[in-house]
């Protein structure tokens, strides 16, 4: 003889199943979380240290320095986004691919292969910003030609123009 087991009692186990599992995971990403934060007490310790034996250094010297004045500098919180000279060797070989003028969406899309439809606009302006300042500063050492391209008549703005100088 086979039973059947009541609607209420199957709700039951599959409810219990799923919190133990909910359980097991919160319980693991936990443990992950206070690894990562001894961890990161560790290196406050090691700061820490560091820091006191400079100001047990800074006592020692001639000229009296209060610690308390020195105001504390921020480390950059973001990395690079590319290694130094990346940037600049992808926009060569964008501008090279091309032979006549280049605005600076389309330096960008061929040295990354973003444009604004496959990205955040977000991340788009940080990027743009990136090329574009760097591209101005590579103007600015004659490694590239600038041409300002004004604004149309339906009111877009002035585009800059790129492309390698002609020898």
């Amino acid at each position: 003889m086979t039973w059947k087991t009541p609607s209420a009692l199957k709700w039951l186990i599959v409810k219990h199943s799923r919190l133990q599992g909910a359980l097991a995971t919160l319980e693991r990403e936990a443990q992950e979380l206070q690894e990562k934060l001894d961890a990161q007490r560790v290196k406050i310790a090691g700061v820490k240290s560091k820091l006191a034996a400079v100001e047990q250094t800074l006592e020692l010297h001639e000229i009296k320095v209060d610690v308390n004045d020195i105001a504390p500098v921020v480390p950059h919180a973001n990395a690079a986004a590319y290694k130094y000279g990346e940037m600049t060797r992808r926009i060569y070989g964008a501008l090279r691919t091309g032979d006549d003028w280049m605005q600076t969406a389309r330096v960008i899309e061929l040295a990354t292969g973003v444009t604004l439809e496959n990205t955040e606009a977000d991340s788009y302006i940080q990027i743009r910003r990136m090329f574009r300042s760097r591209l101005r500063g590579l103007y600015a050492n004659g490694k590239v030609e600038r041409k300002l391209q004004c604004g149309s008549r339906d009111g877009s703005q002035n585009q800059s123009l790129w492309r390698l100088p002609r020898t």
